[in-house]
């Protein structure tokens, strides 16, 4: 069974070969990587460039993240088809776990699974505790529980799925998930650490402010049923807004500093308490028993696994 991955990319080079490396060291099953690359003015290229021979890579302008996705989508050859962003990285040996996943239930058209949050440096910051199993109504009208980087779906589901919207910049992923939610098909949660994604600052997730909540919305709106009456995604997503809202301000009185991080706090605590997560307690004892024996970096999760270290 083939699992094609696609990277979209512009101007990574401080990660992009972590990514490249995260899917080529994968074992037990064919690969097929296709990069797309928007004429990156950096070491993108150059860094791209070691590993032509094991990869398909295009180089051209795009419009947009979506845009290159779409095209991937188009060329890849793969039974099964992911994509993840050049900041992002898979964890070795997934793919052959995703693969006999596939292969044991020929019924299943998409498969997500746990995953870790890094910074810049790639240490890992500890598990993304919102993973959830595949509740159609939990998705739609909860929150977000599916990890984009850890998501791997038929390549038939692109035959009954209209395309990634791309008039969307911040919630792409999340609506098309949704409406394949909406269509009925079969879906799995692996139970099991699949990605790393990379969390800081500067992400798009992290600096979309007021423009991104705006968007959330309409998603929300546009999914079937009452809005404002009946979705807990309404105020889960409101109050987001506001905690990302205050981790962007800094005071210069250490007073007032003190006082935004306690509130930052309170927030996170009520963030947790309105979503409420069913698997936290599991996914906090998978991380304890089964990555920080390994040690808590990238390098250290591939050194202890391959001989081909990341």
């Amino acid at each position: 069974m083939k699992i094609s991955v696609i990277i979209p990319t512009y101007n990574q080079d401080a990660f992009i070969e972590d990514t490249i490396k995260s899917v080529l060291n994968q074992e037990g099953t064919e690969i097929e990587l296709l990069v797309y690359d928007s004429n990156s003015t950096d070491r993108t290229p150059e860094i791209i460039e070691k590993y032509k021979d094991q990869l398909m890579w295009i180089r051209e302008s795009d419009r947009g993240m979506v845009d290159a996705i779409t095209r991937g989508f188009r060329e890849c050859s793969g039974d099964i088809v992911a994509w993840i962003n050049s900041d992002d990285s898979y964890l070795p040996g997934v793919f052959k776990s995703v693969a006999e996943a596939f292969s044991s239930d020929p019924e299943l058209h998409f498969l997500y699974g746990d995953a870790l949050d890094m910074d810049t440096l790639g240490n890992i910051q500890g598990p993304n505790l919102f993973t959830e199993n595949p509740v159609s109504n939990r998705y739609l009208y909860s929150h977000n529980f599916i990890v984009q980087p850890t998501f791997f779906f038929r390549r038939s589901v692109l035959n009954s799925i209209a395309p990634i919207r791309d008039d969307l910049f911040w919630t792409m992923d999340y609506e098309w998930f949704g409406r394949i939610f909406l269509n009925g098909m079969k879906g799995q949660r692996f139970p099991a650490f699949i990605a790393l994604n990379r969390d800081y600052s500067n992400t798009k997730t992290n600096t979309g402010g007021f423009a991104r909540y705006r968007e959330m919305i309409h998603v929300l709106a546009s999914r079937p049923g009452p809005f404002f009456l009946s979705r807990r995604s309404l105020r889960i997503y409101t109050l987001e807004y506001f905690i990302k809202g205050l981790r962007q301000k800094h005071f210069p009185l250490s007073g007032l500093e003190k006082m935004r991080l306690r509130l930052i706090n309170w927030l996170d605590i009520k963030f947790l308490k309105w979503v409420a997560p069913h698997r936290q307690a599991e996914i906090i004892k998978s991380f304890q028993e089964e990555i920080v024996p390994k040690g808590l970096s990238l390098k250290e999760q591939w050194g202890n696994y391959s001989k081909k270290p990341v």
